[in-house]
């Protein structure tokens, strides 16, 4: 990809690849004088950006994974900093399995060493997904899985708007899906104290601002409502009723809404107002809706 030296720079800090000791630099992005223009947040809590004249449009969020350029082992910082030894020897065994994910995907070896641009973006977050398999629990490695297809989807989805690509399109809907079973999953796992969210600080979604735990419950009603297609009507039923009671509890009432950002609970009454429209259509159709307000009623008597 071409140079942009009046946005990133190779930070002089050195990381060393905790799998296969490579040591390299990672691509950072300057800051200041009018580089990013942020504009709104979409209804996934995306923070889209404004083209500058100077600069163009610059993406921030396909810089955050670190990749080693050697075995492709990827992850936030944080995440190469708990590898912990005796998973070495399963990620070296793995990096085979990364590169030919990459090809199989891209048609081409993607190349860490050069200035970013989204489809670089993009493959890191598809090897940090598929790296955090070596993460430890404690790192609440189903929670990123969940984050880091959420993100790979929104770039695929960029590649898919500015070529009409059909195999973006396809990449995306499959990146959007995973993204869904993980966080559905992420929530279950914590739930039944099988894995934490303590190793997931910075939930996002995206870079500029942390939504924390109504942000990642929010994003999980969110894709249950764009996946609940697949489910047959009464399936539809069940999942649709746990998520209004999930949102009610985002956008509250009283004081408890005024501590909460504004387009987090303006989002969330929105969805629920799309989710009690699909149980009317259900209704409509025939069938029995009233376990769904079983299932948000009952929630609100044990809270």
């Amino acid at each position: 990809m071409s140079e942009k030296p009046q946005v990133t720079f190779f930070s002089k800090n050195i990381i060393t690849c905790p799998a296969c000791q490579t040591k390299f630099q990672k691509e950072e992005l300057q800051t200041g004088r009018g580089r990013l223009n942020a504009g709104d947040l979409t209804l996934e809590l995306r923070r889209m950006y404004i083209p500058t004249q100077k600069y163009g449009i610059i993406n921030p969020m396909i810089y955050p994974i670190v990749v080693c350029p050697s075995c492709l082992f990827a992850g936030l910082s944080s995440d190469l900093k708990k590898v912990l030894p005796a998973t070495v020897p399963e990620i070296q065994a793995e990096e085979e399995n990364r590169d030919k994910l990459l090809t199989d995907i891209f048609g081409e070896k993607i190349d860490f060493t050069t200035y970013r641009d989204t489809v670089e973006g993009l493959a890191a977050y598809i090897l940090a997904f598929a790296s955090t398999i070596h993460l430890p629990k404690e790192s609440s490695p189903t929670a990123r899985r969940g984050l880091y297809a959420l993100r790979a989807a929104w770039l695929a989805d960029d590649l898919y708007q500015k070529d009409k690509l059909k195999h973006f399109k396809e990449l995306r809907d499959s990146l959007y899906y995973q993204s869904y079973i993980n966080y559905t999953d992420c929530l279950t796992r914590q739930y039944t104290h099988q894995e934490s969210f303590d190793g997931f600080v910075w939930m996002g979604p995206d870079v500029d601002t942390n939504f924390g735990y109504d942000g990642l419950l929010y994003m999980i009603a969110y894709l249950s409502m764009k996946h609940v297609h697949l489910l047959d009507p009464q399936e539809q039923i069940v999942k649709v009723g746990t998520l209004k009671r999930v949102l009610s509890k985002i956008f509250g009432v009283g004081k408890s809404t005024k501590n909460k950002p504004q387009v987090l609970v303006t989002n969330s009454k929105n969805l629920y107002t799309k989710a009690t429209k699909l149980l009317e259509k259900l209704a409509t159709s025939g069938f029995d809706t009233s376990v769904a307000d079983d299932i948000e009623n009952q929630e609100d008597e044990e809270s």
